[in-house]
């Protein structure tokens, strides 16, 4: 995915394996685009923000605080990093 093409406020997909995502883009820069996944609907819901890189793989992201990562690369247990792809 080319991650240029993202606008903050647009809606993409993140998959690993057989699991998948709804995600917001939140941030745009040239290094990365950081998505926020929505845990939970309403003005309480937890937020996780999740970076990825310019090829669309999952990466160091400070702000994520989930259950499953590898040193700080978010992902599942059985299939690893997260990958954006398109809705």
């Amino acid at each position: 995915m080319d991650i240029s093409k993202l606008m903050v406020g647009q809606l993409v997909c993140m998959k690993s394996g057989i699991y998948g995502a709804q995600v917001r883009v939140v941030e745009v820069t040239e290094q990365f685009v950081e998505v926020e996944l929505l845990r939970a609907e309403g003005p309480v819901g937890l937020k996780y923000m999740i970076r990825f890189d310019t090829n669309g793989k999952a990466c160091f992201s400070p702000n994520y605080e989930g259950n499953w990562e590898w040193d700080g690369v978010p992902g599942t247990r059985d299939f690893g990093p997260w990958e954006l792809d398109t809705l």
